[in-house]
């Protein structure tokens, strides 16, 4: 048998033992082209996972899930979290998860360890004993609500800044985060962000190996912020923070900042594992 003879009886046999030759496997995304934070109905997301996914495909991305550990959440128990990242495996999703930080969380790290990546972010703070969430904000920022007062906790805005940053410290200390999430949606801030603040968090972040989050649903942190987190050595994540159909998969600010800053794909952060089918 020639040589060419035998490499098509064994392509011929190959192709009788599996059925159909096998599939390339197709080409990694660019690092500009992930979407890690997104909301399902596991928390306060209007879509289900499958959802998420059919939204992410369309847009040519790849995508996480991350809802909420604790607030908003159907995940409540270990079972929980296994059906959780059951769907998140089954729609082609990374298997995220958003620590809110300041809230206590009382799952056992090997549940969260099987998560591909942790987002760490404020949602509320912690003063005088008292926990002050921050969603009267929130919803102000997206027009939901014409006026915000601040809490008079909220008055000394050095006080208000120290606790936030210790915050983000604390959970640096306590869980193994990947990213800290729209770091600078701050009640306080809006979108002043006072330097020496920046340069600590920002410093804090290159530290510990953590990446910062660029939010398309925010539009923060801003561009001198972003410009100064790239001179000291930081690394980047895209989040939409989509909650929405229209709002999974917009990263459109996220591209903008990286356009005009010159980001290295290098510096973007992208998850370790793989997504699964």
């Amino acid at each position: 048998m020639t040589a060419a003879a035998a490499a098509a009886a064994g392509a011929g046999e190959t192709r009788a033992e599996g059925g159909a030759p096998p599939k390339e496997k197709p080409p990694e995304p660019s690092p500009f082209a992930y979407d890690l934070h997104n909301h399902s109905t596991f928390s306060d997301g209007q879509l289900a996972p499958d959802g998420v996914a059919a939204v992410g495909k369309a847009k040519g991305l790849a995508v996480g899930l991350a809802d909420h550990a604790l607030l908003h959440g159907q995940l409540r128990s270990a079972a929980d979290f296994a059906i959780y990242y059951a769907a998140a495996d089954r729609n082609g999703l990374f298997r995220g998860l958003e620590i809110d930080l300041g809230v206590p969380l009382t799952w056992p790290l090997r549940v969260l360890e099987q998560a591909d990546y942790l987002i760490g972010s404020l949602h509320g703070l912690e003063l005088d004993g008292r926990y002050h969430p921050f969603i009267e904000y929130f919803n102000h920022r997206l027009g939901l609500q014409d006026r915000y007062e601040p809490p008079a906790a909220f008055a000394d805005r050095v006080r208000f800044l120290d606790a936030a940053l210790a915050a983000f410290k604390k959970g640096l200390d306590d869980w193994p985060i990947a990213i800290l999430g729209h770091c600078t949606l701050l009640p306080v801030v809006e979108r002043e962000v006072p330097p020496d603040w920046a340069e600590a968090f920002i410093k804090l972040a290159v530290d510990r190996g953590v990446a910062i989050e660029i939010s398309g649903l925010w539009r923060v942190p801003r561009e001198d912020f972003l410009q100064r987190a790239l001179e000291l050595g930081a690394t980047f994540s895209f989040g939409s923070d989509g909650h929405t159909r229209g709002t999974v998969g917009e990263i459109d600010y996220c591209r903008e900042m990286a356009e005009k800053l010159g980001l290295p794909a290098g510096r973007m952060y992208v998850p370790k594992g793989k997504r699964r089918r």
